[in-house]
């Protein structure tokens, strides 16, 4: 048997007692058992913007038990998740493969590298950088999450990237889309979204 302790953080990685709360905190879990946690909404949940998601991290330690045998190696995974908070003004149509808003995605090239501004009320995920819609991902591409209303300097440099850079963003159901740029001078607008082959 082990303990299984589970909370909530903040973006910051701050531990929460609200506006989520999981239920329960610690338990006891026999081998080979199973359990289920439960994630309750609190009345602070009002508090959060209704015009943008909010995220959380979702946090799962097991703690296993201490061994009685010598020179035993005892290890407690932790396992975090994100959860996406996103308010009813701001609801997606379940059928909707990728966030609406996502075609107004700017890139802006500044000392070397280009800016992403999100303009959307969504928080956005890429996990990979292309040169075109067929090239293979660029080495060195940090993966990075786009708070909603953000901007975020991309890791890799903009010769890398090209002037036709496609970012590779993980959509509400994890799975890959490409999103390509048209550029024009400094700036690259969005084009519509790409399903990779």
């Amino acid at each position: 048997p082990y303990l299984a302790q589970v909370w909530i953080e903040d973006a910051a990685e701050n531990k929460l007692n609200g506006p989520l709360m999981v239920l329960p905190p610690v338990q006891r879990i026999e081998s080979g058992g199973k359990s289920s946690v439960r994630i309750q909404a609190l009345p602070e949940i009002d508090r959060l913007p209704k015009d943008r998601e909010s995220v959380f991290w979702f946090n799962l330690r097991e703690i296993p038990p201490r061994s009685n045998k010598p020179n035993v190696l005892t290890l407690a995974l932790q396992t975090r998740l994100k959860i996406f908070w996103r308010p009813a003004a701001i609801k997606i149509d379940a059928k909707t493969d990728t966030v609406p808003g996502v075609e107004k995605v700017t890139l802006a090239k500044s000392g070397g590298r280009y800016v992403l501004n999100n303009p959307t009320p969504y928080h956005l995920t890429f996990v990979e950088g292309r040169s075109s819609l067929e090239a293979k991902g660029i080495a060195g591409f940090e993966p990075v999450m786009v708070a909603p209303k953000s901007k975020v300097t991309l890791s890799s440099g903009a010769d890398a990237l090209g002037s036709a850079p496609v970012l590779a963003l993980v959509n509400d159901y994890g799975s890959l889309r490409l999103l390509p740029f048209q550029c024009a001078g400094a700036i690259c607008q969005a084009q519509p979204v790409v399903i990779p082959q």
